[in-house]
């Protein structure tokens, strides 16, 4: 999955290769929760989706990659219509 960063602003807004405007939900989750919460990521998105009926692959789309320490990851990433 290939983002461009086409704007910056409280948390920079990406573009897809569909030109759908993207925002990474980490780094909102860290933006509004600050880097030294006690939340998880996971618990954190999973409770949003559910509380506003997000639909997976239409209000955002997740996907796995790999880090440079071949630690497996699982990102998440909302479309800008919705925030």
């Amino acid at each position: 999955m290939n983002f461009t960063k086409i704007e910056e602003g409280i948390v920079p807004i990406y573009e897809n290769e569909a030109k759908e405007r993207m925002i990474n939900a980490r780094e909102l989750f860290y933006k509004l929760r600050g880097i030294d919460t006690k939340t998880k990521f996971s618990d954190w998105i999973n409770e949003r989706t559910k509380k506003y009926q997000f639909l997976e692959n239409i209000d955002f789309i997740r996907f796995r990659f790999f880090t440079k320490g071949m630690k497996k990851v699982l990102e998440t990433s909302l479309h800008w219509n919705i925030i």
